[in-house]
């Protein structure tokens, strides 16, 4: 019978102090008032009978009211200057979310930024996302009022209150709770969450929502203290102020705590590190709540691959290395524990990825015919760096009798827009290659020119409108974009499909097969692991 206890720490970031932001005034009326109904995803995502039946509610109430439909700029992330030009241009904002947690809480971002501008924007969202507004709501500042929406194809003729349902969010005046004001601060919490046997931790750790759904190791302070033995940096340092989705600051503690879970080594620490400091961009604020199951990888080199023993070569992606396993899974858990991500709340992938549970592997360098990866992005050899790729939800391969222009057809075959894939060629494919006088660049450059698209096709795309605008350069985006002639080309012109220079290359695998696999995987950056030892 088990008899020992863990007194296992509180895994978790605290949420910021949140200053409130009063609604705005209400008009009494709408007659005559400019109102922007603002669609957050493209034509095609289900929006357009919740606008129209808007627009016909507001018509009805006031027929003088002037209702225009918006279409955001850039739906993946918040564009402060367009939130201005609704500010400035119109009286009131209706904010119509899209079908997913990452939409919903972009649209309440826009709605509160509204808000404390003096402009009354209610939110619309469909009822089966009602979980997840209200938790967006709960980390703004302002009180914003909801509205929840049945998902037309399920519930014809459901809409026909709506219209009203907005017109009373945009003129009932706000009551004394939605113009409070001052700081709301998180309660305190205990440092020890829990003292209970190993099944007991697991079990409470579980139901919190702060695993992967597989059992973990409990964080207790002495198996804590264990783990920051493998770094330098003070337990207080800062890892990231803005750790996604939830925007969290983490500490070197709070990333070690949660690489005990994860069951990994205090070698491993300095790569949990340096990929945990990545992950507070704000390209990932939509990516940690998509509907799409994305996934993250970390491909490590440099010295450290080989002195912690990570796996680039046979079964590198697969199970079997501790090395790998437990750094991919802490960088995932991190989502959950530090990052506050709660499925079906904060977090909505469709379908999920396996590739979420664990990502993490070495590049074979010793084995390869060509340099490192890390080489090709401004570190020497001698340096240990470890590259963050984004995406994670397709995969293809493994090309065992085919060359490199089957290669280029299944990149052709993944959904559009692309900003970015990762080749991964065996050792003994690599070698195969190389003396046919090919390197990584040439075959990149290869696949590059023949993973093309038709330009009307690429234009008809429902991610069209946001490809628009990263190649008008229009919106905040970090993203590598098409050139710009794409917007003004013939629709029957065949142009790459990839942004050029998104096509990496790595050398992964042993020599039992001269085998390639292709990942929907765009590298976001590569950082330096040696600060964070």
């Amino acid at each position: 019978m088990e008899t020992a206890t863990y007194a296992a720490l509180d895994p978790r970031s605290d949420p910021p102090a949140i200053e409130r932001i009063a609604l705005a005034s209400r008009p009494s009326s709408l007659a005559e008032l400019r109102i922007a109904l603002v669609q957050t995803m493209p034509t095609g995502s289900g929006l357009e009978p919740l606008i129209e039946a808007i627009a016909e509610g507001i018509g009805e109430r006031f027929p003088t009211a002037v209702t225009v439909h918006h279409h955001r700029r850039n739906f993946m992330m918040t564009d402060f200057d367009e939130i201005d030009e609704i500010a400035t241009g119109f009286d009131a904002a209706v904010i119509v979310g899209g079908p997913a947690a990452t939409m919903v809480h972009l649209a309440v971002i826009f709605a509160n930024e509204l808000e404390r501008r003096g402009v009354p924007a209610p939110l619309v969202h469909f009822d089966a996302l009602t979980q997840s507004a209200r938790h967006s709501v709960s980390t703004v500042g302002s009180p914003l009022r909801c509205c929840a929406a049945p998902n037309p194809p399920h519930a014809v003729g459901a809409l026909r209150t709506l219209g009203s349902t907005v017109v009373e969010a945009l003129t009932t005046p706000p009551d004394e709770h939605e113009v409070e004001q001052g700081i709301r601060t998180p309660p305190e919490r205990p440092r020890v969450a829990i003292t209970a046997t190993l099944q007991g931790v697991t079990d409470f750790f579980e139901a919190q929502g702060w695993t992967d759904g597989l059992p973990i190791v409990p964080p207790t302070e002495s198996s804590l203290a264990e783990m920051l033995s493998g770094t330098s940096r003070d337990r207080n340092d800062l890892v990231a102020t803005t750790f996604r989705p939830e925007g969290r600051v983490v500490t070197v503690e709070m990333v070690a705590i949660t690489a005990v879970m994860a069951g990994a080594k205090p070698s491993y620490l300095p790569v949990i590190l340096a990929a945990a400091s990545v992950f507070g961009d704000l390209q990932f604020e939509s990516m940690t709540r998509s509907v799409n199951s994305f996934a993250f990888a970390q491909v490590v080199n440099g010295p450290i691959a080989a002195e912690i023993g990570m796996s680039g070569g046979l079964g590198a992606l697969g199970p079997g290395n501790r090395a790998n396993a437990t750094i991919g899974r802490a960088i995932n858990l991190l989502f959950r524990t530090v990052g506050g991500a709660r499925a079906g709340i904060n977090v909505t992938p469709t379908q999920g990825s396996v590739a979420a549970y664990t990502m993490a592997f070495a590049e074979s360098e010793a084995a390869s015919p060509w340099t490192a990866m890390h080489t090709d992005f401004g570190f020497s050899a001698e340096q240990s760096a470890v590259t963050i790729l984004l995406g994670g939800h397709a995969h293809a391969g493994n090309f065992y009798y085919d060359g490199l222009e089957a290669v280029a057809a299944s990149l052709r075959s993944f959904e559009f827009p692309q900003t970015g894939a990762l080749i991964l060629v065996s050792e003994k494919r690599a070698h195969l290659l190389a003396e046919e006088g090919w390197t990584k660049p040439a075959i990149a450059d290869y696949l590059h020119a023949h993973a093309t698209i038709r330009l009307g096709d690429f234009r008809a795309c429902g991610f069209w409108p946001m490809s628009r605008n990263m190649i008008a350069g229009t919106g905040p985006t970090s993203a590598p974009a098409w050139p710009t002639d794409y917007l003004t080309r013939p629709d029957d012109d065949i142009v790459p499909g990839y942004p050029h220079g998104t096509i990496n290359v790595a050398v992964v695998g042993s020599d039992v097969s001269s085998l390639i696999q292709v990942w929907k995987f765009q590298r976001h950056t590569t950082i330096a692991i040696d600060p964070w030892r």
